[in-house]
């Protein structure tokens, strides 16, 4: 993009120097183009493989977002950039990484739903109605023992789980405790934790890459002289 007039004159334009020679004008760009870059707890290889499927649309958000964060940063602290170019690219890159993190995590919210109903159904099945009646007339003897009883045998787990906590003689905390031991014991429990996990990794990078740009790129745009657009 050529130079206009006004930009010709202002860089033909003296320019006072501060104490020890620095140029109070270029030393206000140089903090206006400060950003920091990603951090490295959002690389792409930090999502676990434990996360299955999950782990390609996690990987690839955060590639995105690494690859888009790096490169504002680097167009930043180019000089030759103008902000009038630079401002426009940047928000145009910021809506694409913030894109592409909201559809990964939704991706990675279903999977992790569907798997977590699955574990559900098996860890917890539901016994007919007499069979559950028995189950907890039975571990209301004993209570005591409802939680090894429930990680030994899913049906006692899902008789337990399924009814109100008192038909059991357990408390509702007592309860909701050996629900989610059953869940945990479950062989794919691992899996569903890491894609809960990355869910969460892909949020605190979205909320992190806006507080770092979103501000900067506003400043830039609001820098840019009217009419000096790109």
């Amino acid at each position: 993009m050529a130079d206009s007039a006004l930009d010709n004159a202002l860089m033909a334009r003296p320019r006072v120097r501060a104490p020890g020679g620095r140029d109070p004008e270029a030393f206000a760009q140089m903090r206006l183009r400060a950003i920091d870059g990603p951090p490295v707890d959002f690389q792409p290889g930090t999502i676990s493989d434990k996360a299955g499927v999950s782990a390609v649309p996690a990987r690839g958000a955060l590639q995105t977002l690494v690859d888009v964060w790096t490169a504002i940063q680097r167009n930043a602290q180019n000089a030759n950039v103008p902000l009038g170019e630079l401002a426009p690219q940047a928000a145009k890159a910021h809506d694409r990484a913030v894109a592409s993190l909201r559809t990964a995590k939704k991706t990675v919210d279903d999977q992790a739903r569907f798997l977590r109903e699955r574990i559900e159904r098996e860890a917890l099945p539901r016994p007919d109605n007499h069979l559950s009646a028995e189950i907890r007339a039975a571990v209301s003897v004993t209570p005591g023992k409802a939680k090894q009883l429930a990680l030994q045998d899913p049906r006692v787990a899902g008789a337990i789980a399924h009814g109100p906590a008192f038909l059991s003689g357990l408390d509702p905390d007592t309860q909701a405790s050996i629900r989610a031991a059953a869940i945990r014991a479950h062989p794919e429990h691992a899996e569903l934790a890491a894609r809960e996990k990355a869910s969460r990794k892909l949020q605190d990078a979205e909320d992190r890459f806006i507080a770092a740009t979103a501000s900067k790129i506003h400043s830039w745009m609001a820098a840019v002289p009217e009419g000096l657009g790109a």
